[in-house]
């Protein structure tokens, strides 16, 4: 992320997009080169955590921790069994 000015209006915002060398101003629309180094200081953005589906006893795990409510010491018991 980097702070970016506007050399037509003068607003100042914190950079997050992907462009390497120009964005866009949002309060006047100009177009505004991207100081030196800013594709360094991009910080990525976090990607939404996706489904894993479970096999083996991480999926027996699971489906214990479903069924009792993510109940502990139900799943210490059941895991002791095994």
């Amino acid at each position: 992320m980097s702070k970016v000015k506007c050399q037509h209006c003068g607003y100042v915002w914190d950079y997050r997009g992907k462009g390497a060398f120009y964005t866009t101003c949002p309060r006047c629309r100009f177009k505004v080169r991207l100081p030196e180094g800013a594709e360094k200081e991009r910080v990525p953005e976090p990607q939404p955590e996706q489904q894993v589906r479970l096999t083996g006893m991480g999926s027996l795990v699971n489906k214990v921790l479903e069924e009792f409510g993510y109940d502990r010491t139900k799943l210490i018991q059941i895991l002791l069994r095994l």
